[in-house]
C-alpha cells in the first residue's frame, strides 16, 4: 500500500497507510528521559482501533486447543484475581531504522525512532494463562485484537501475531491497562495490550479482546 510522509508537530514523523496512523519521533526526542512520556510513545497500527469503547463490558477470552479451562476476564476482574505489578520495558517496531536499509525495503521509512521505554502496569500473562490452565503440549501463544481491518470489512482479521509459549510465560510478559501511570493511549492499544521484553512490537498485541490461544 501506498506510504505517505510527511513532517508534523513537534518533529514528529507521522506516516499515514491507508488511513491507519503511524508516527514516530525522531531520536534525538528520545534522549533525555529515563522513560519514554505517553506523549514521545511511537505509534504503529496494523488496522484501524476501536471507537466508543467500553471497559465494563470489555472481555479478554482465553481459550484453545491448549487451554484446559476457557475464560472471559472482564477488566475487573483482572484487577482483583491477580497480582497487578509496574515494569519498565522496551517496545521497538520490528522495522524500526528501514529507511537505512539497503537495498530498499517496503513498508513505512522509519528513521530509528520507533522505539520506547515507558513504564506498564497490568498483570503477568503467565499467571492468567496458568488460572486458565496450560496443557504440556503448548508451544505457542496467538492473539487477536479489536482492530477493524483497514477495508472496513469486519470479516476480515486486522491483524494476529503471537509469541513462544516460553515468552508468555517470562516475568515480564503483561497485561497491561496502564502506560506511565495513566490509561494505555487509544492508540497505544487502550484498553489492555500486551507487552513482553525482548519481543518487537508487532508480536505483543493492542486492543486484546476477542481471544488468545494456547495451541500446540
Amino acid at each position: 500500500s501506498e506510504c505517505f510522509f510527511f513532517q508534523a508537530e513537534d518533529g514528529i514523523r507521522d506516516y499515514d497507510v491507508t488511513g491507519v496512523q503511524t508516527c514516530a519521533l525522531p531520536i534525538s526526542h528520545l534522549l533525555d528521559d529515563a522513560i519514554t512520556p505517553n506523549r514521545y510513545m511511537f505509534i504503529r497500527n496494523n488496522g484501524l482501533p476501536p471507537e466508543n469503547i467500553d471497559t465494563e463490558s470489555w472481555r479478554l477470552q482465553i481459550e484453545g486447543e491448549s487451554c484446559e479451562r476457557a475464560t472471559s476476564f472482564s477488566i475487573a476482574d483482572l484487577r482483583s484475581r491477580f497480582e497487578a505489578v509496574t515494569l519498565q520495558l522496551q517496545l521497538e517496531c520490528g522495522g524500526n531504522g528501514r529507511n537505512e536499509f539497503s537495498p530498499a525495503a517496503s513498508g513505512n521509512q522509519w528513521t530509528n525512532g520507533a522505539v520506547g521505554c515507558p513504564s506498564f502496569t497490568g498483570v503477568r500473562l503467565r499467571d492468567v494463562l496458568n488460572y486458565c490452565g496450560v496443557k504440556s503440549d503448548a508451544v505457542y501463544i496467538g492473539y487477536f485484537g479489536a482492530d477493524t481491518h483497514t477495508s472496513g470489512d469486519p470479516t476480515r482479521v486486522a491483524i494476529s501475531r503471537g509469541v513462544p509459549i516460553a515468552k508468555a510465560m517470562e516475568r515480564e510478559s503483561l497485561i497491561a491497562w496502564a502506560m506511565n501511570g495513566e490509561d494505555i493511549p487509544l492508540q497505544n492499544g487502550y484498553p489492555l495490550r500486551m507487552v513482553c521484553a525482548r519481543s518487537e512490537e508487532r508480536r505483543v498485541g493492542k486492543e486484546c479482546r476477542s481471544r488468545w490461544s494456547p495451541y500446540h
